[in-house]
């Protein structure tokens, strides 16, 4: 990974980062916590997070889909939904539970980083079809967030920014898949090419020279 030493020292901080986009976040906001803290979890194995976790996406999931159809109604000029009233998130559940885990340690976010890697481009190669379903594609998507979380705290800059890319790429094809619309189902379907190309550039490159080190 590229500069897989730099920034190792911050990695202390990730709690208290996680915190602080708790404490009176939005419902965007707290479910990247939740979703950072998912990963934190996988790479030292921690159960009691990893169930915090899934609990804050799971308590806000509901209104998420409910602000994605909003926003693409809009963006395809499809029938006008009304503004979708957003609840006041309750994370203090997950901030206990990120209190009470233990540190990320260097080894194991590496450790994580390789698993998370393989686990994804396994994943990748199942969905080259030229449409793939949207269940399986959204499942790499976690995979993809994972990676970049711990790029990011790793301080692979380049490799989080490639992440984040996919990810959003993959966040759009889950969202347009929950529009039961002739017209959303064609904008799904034209951005294929372009996601698996960026998908598949991704992990040739990156699985050539270990993540991009």
């Amino acid at each position: 990974m590229a500069s897989k030493n730099k920034g190792l020292e911050r990695l202390d901080p990730i709690a208290a980062e996680l915190l602080a986009a708790l404490d009176g976040g939005s419902v965007h906001q707290c479910r990247k916590a939740a979703k950072k803290a998912d990963a934190w979890a996988k790479a030292c194995r921690c159960k009691p997070l990893a169930k915090a976790a899934k609990g804050l996406k799971k308590q806000l999931g509901a209104a998420r889909n409910r602000q994605v159809m909003h926003y693409w109604h809009q963006q395809l000029a499809l029938a006008p939904l009304a503004e979708p009233k957003m609840p006041v998130p309750d994370p203090s559940a997950l901030a206990a539970a990120i209190k009470k885990a233990p540190p990320l340690e260097a080894n194991a976010l590496l450790s994580a980083y390789s698993r998370a890697f393989c686990k994804g481009r396994t994943q990748y190669r199942a969905c080259r079809g030229k449409h793939p379903k949207s269940e399986p594609l959204h499942r790499l998507r976690s995979t993809i967030k994972q990676l970049e979380a711990y790029s990011e705290w790793l301080g692979a800059a380049q490799t989080a920014k490639a992440l984040n890319g996919l990810g959003q790429q993959l966040g759009d094809d889950h969202d347009l898949s929950l529009i039961d619309h002739k017209i959303a189902r064609q904008r799904r379907r034209a951005a294929h090419p372009a996601l698996l190309a960026a998908l598949g550039a991704f992990f040739t490159a990156y699985g050539e020279n270990r993540g991009g080190r």
